[in-house]
């Protein structure tokens, strides 16, 4: 992660993005990512944008240049245990079906002309029942991705103030 973020100097907006549906449990990580993650930057400039994309991806996607830096936190389901972070770009999926969505997020992106500089941060989930809390060992695991997260932008933050 620290390697894309710094090939990603903010000379272009960064957009994170917070997707899945709050009411089925693990689902819901990537929401819980980006809510926290604003809690924990102390000072977020005009060219760090943070969104919560429950269940409308595309409403947020509309907003986004093509120059854009992009990095969409969702669970993504795969042969992993639970808990598991992944961070990969999205061109390098190619249609894989393994969010929690119909639809394969890189095919939206693809659609928009946005796969370039977009990433999938995911987090694998225990569990997508009917429920609003997230699973100790993922809400763990995303405690972590925050903390590390919140580390990251802001050295590049003060780097790019310097």
């Amino acid at each position: 992660m620290r390697k894309i973020l710094d090939d990603c100097n903010l000379d272009k907006p960064l957009y994170m993005i917070g997707y899945g549906n709050t009411l089925r449990k693990d689902d819901g990580v990537g929401v819980y990512l980006v809510i926290n993650l604003l809690k924990k930057i102390s000072k977020k400039p005009e060219y760090i944008h943070i969104y919560q994309a429950p269940l409308n991806i595309e409403y947020v996607l509309k907003k986004i240049s093509k120059e854009s830096y992009i990095i969409i936190c969702d669970a993504v389901k795969m042969n992993a245990e639970p808990g598991t972070v992944v961070f990969v770009e999205f061109k390098d999926l190619r249609h894989v079906f393994f969010d929690t969505h119909n639809v394969p997020l890189s095919i939206i992106l693809e659609k928009r002309s946005l796969i370039s500089n977009s990433y999938l941060l995911g987090i694998v989930p225990q569990s997508i029942e009917i429920g609003e809390d997230l699973t100790p060992i993922v809400k763990n695991s995303a405690d972590k991705v925050v903390e590390v997260l919140a580390k990251l932008l802001e050295e590049k933050i003060e780097d790019r103030a310097s």
